[in-house]
């Protein structure tokens, strides 16, 4: 068993369902730990004394699990197409915003005459 104390403990309830995750700072193994609840459990700890998560959530923690687990391979593959890409970032972008149309910048050409 762990005694918490408040400072050791963030939690934030999911905006769209009841879940919630606190986030604990483990004293006795040292690692950040985290702990699904629901909001009234956010709202008794909060009432304790515990403050929020600061920054991004990971709420993703909380989705639902469905298919096979990923194998090893498929990490590594995963991994070797991000080794060898330069800025994968852009290519997300390229692939999810394909269809909405690109608001052309005006180059320092075209600046520079209208001065």
């Amino acid at each position: 068993m762990v005694t918490l104390r408040p400072a050791d403990v963030r939690c934030e309830a999911a905006p769209r369902s009841d879940e919630a995750l606190c986030e604990i700072n483990c004293p006795v193994c040292h690692r950040v730990v985290y702990a699904k609840t629901t909001g009234e459990g956010v709202r008794i700890i909060k009432a304790a004394g515990a403050a929020g998560i600061a920054g991004l959530v990971p709420f993703e923690l909380l989705e639902r699990r469905s298919g096979p687990p990923l194998l090893w391979d498929e990490i590594l593959d995963v991994l070797a197409a991000l080794d060898g890409t330069e800025f994968p970032q852009a290519e997300l972008a390229d692939q999810f915003f394909a269809g909405m149309p690109r608001v052309a910048e005006p180059s320092e050409d075209v600046a520079s005459r209208t001065q």
